[in-house]
């Protein structure tokens, strides 16, 4: 068996058909990490911050529905920073 092209994803978890969860060989902390398919072919991904199948489940469909409802309402994917809301 080949090594070749070997995958650092370890125990995914398609959810739907935008979003996958997995856990990242190359990391030291095994925590799981959300890879979300934006309307435009480009991937949001974010760390859950846990490494507990159940509470990543959980918490990342909270932050897919986050994401989907800034898709359709055409807000910024991120919260604007201290710096930036002070400056507008």
């Amino acid at each position: 068996m080949s090594t070749k092209g070997a995958s650092a994803y370890i125990d995914p978890i398609r959810i739907n058909s935008q979003m996958l969860l997995y856990r990242d060989a190359r990391t030291k902390k095994k925590n799981y990490i959300a890879r979300i398919l934006l309307n435009t072919g480009k991937y949001k991904v974010i760390s859950l911050k846990t490494d507990d199948r159940n509470r990543a489940i959980a918490k990342s469909q909270d932050i897919f529905d986050d994401v989907k409802l800034r898709e359709r309402r055409n807000l910024p994917m991120r919260d604007a920073t201290v710096r930036e809301a002070l400056v507008h």
